[in-house]
């Protein structure tokens, strides 16, 4: 197998490929317990920030778990709920259900449609939303969280793997609840203890920090988030190669993945928050991210790869569509690559 030095460089060829054609920009990484190597295809090919859309479920909601000693057994019930609810079922949700998909939530709603009936002056009009008092922007947070939750199950909690936003909407009103703080406050009391410079919720970077920007410039470009405030466990982060890969390598030295390995090769795709890739018998642990960004690790060489990049059309408007094959090859050629497969 190549050393991490050459793989770096075929999988950055290969990078270099999708310019202009499947993104403007990109950037990657790789590093072991003694070597890291990075590279950015951006304006000057200066380091710059990304929208990292979904890899916010692990990088944000992992260290907050395990830096708060949250029990990952913990019911989110009563945290959540008003009142009293007929779906029994819901009663039943634990942390390790909606980390691992089996809450039995919906994949994914636009709850933003339903704050746009609430506020009329909101629908298509970004520069709105930004000028509103904090007192309502905090309003229509809470009626986002209110609604994911009370948004109907689609299976059984504990039984069927079902990817899903909604569950980690769900879970950020849980966290908030559990800590009686705001998510911007454990996150940057999280950042603070692993000392994580260049990752921040999309609204709160600081405006000297170039962000690379998607099909929506100058904003979060998850719909829910945009309306969360950019606060949300599920989308919401933006950030640059090497805070990703200090979180690599935390998440390398915390966490048992020997664990991981046996669940996945039971037949599981999920453990606690990382998705599964299985390349010639080997295992890898990660996450892959809506705007065309994504992290693996290799546990028993600990090895980790970030490749980030702003496809700008995963979406025409609001809506997902379906990512061009040629992207979705050309990311798995760089992942098989990193395993030494390729």
């Amino acid at each position: 197998m190549l050393n991490l030095q050459d793989r770096f460089h075929r999988a950055l060829k290969i990078a270099r490929e999708g310019l202009s054609e499947l993104y403007p920009s990109c950037a990657l990484a790789m590093g072991d317990e003694t070597s890291y190597l990075e590279e950015y295809f951006t304006q000057n090919g200066e380091p710059a920030l990304f929208d990292i859309a979904s890899l916010t479920k692990p990088l944000a909601t992992l260290p907050i778990l395990i830096e708060n000693k949250i029990n990952l057994e913990s019911k989110i019930y009563n945290f959540m709920s008003k009142d009293e609810i007929r779906d029994s079922e819901k009663k039943k949700i634990k942390i390790i259900h909606i980390v691992e998909h089996k809450a039995g939530f919906q994949a994914h709603i636009p709850l933003f449609e339903e704050i746009e009936r609430n506020f009329q002056n909101l629908k298509n009009d970004d520069k709105n939303f930004f000028h509103l008092e904090g007192s309502t922007k905090v309003k229509i947070r809470e009626k986002m969280i209110e609604l994911a939750f009370e948004s109907n199950l689609c299976g059984k909690v504990g039984e069927k793997t079902l990817y899903s936003d909604i569950g980690f909407i769900c879970l950020t009103g849980f966290v908030e609840k559990y800590l009686s703080k705001g998510l911007l406050e454990i996150f940057e009391e999280v950042k603070k203890k692993l000392s994580l410079e260049k990752i921040y919720f999309y609204n709160y970077a600081p405006e000297k920090e170039k962000i690379v920007k998607t099909y929506y410039y100058q904003r979060v470009h998850d719909e829910n988030s945009f309306y969360m405030d950019s606060l949300s466990l599920h989308a919401g982060l933006v950030s640059d190669l090497k805070s990703i890969s200090k979180l690599c390598t935390y998440f390398l030295n915390k966490i048992n993945f020997e664990d991981g390995r046996k669940k996945i090769e039971g037949g599981e795709r999920f453990f606690f928050g990382f998705d599964s890739f299985v390349v010639q018998n080997r295992i890898l642990f990660g996450h892959l991210g809506f705007t065309g960004c994504g992290f693996w690790l290799i546990p028993e060489r600990k090895e980790f790869c970030v490749f980030l990049s702003n496809r700008v059309f995963p979406s025409k408007g609001r809506y997902a569509e379906k990512p061009p094959e040629k992207f979705l090859k050309l990311r798995k050629r760089i992942w098989e690559i990193f395993s030494g497969s390729d």
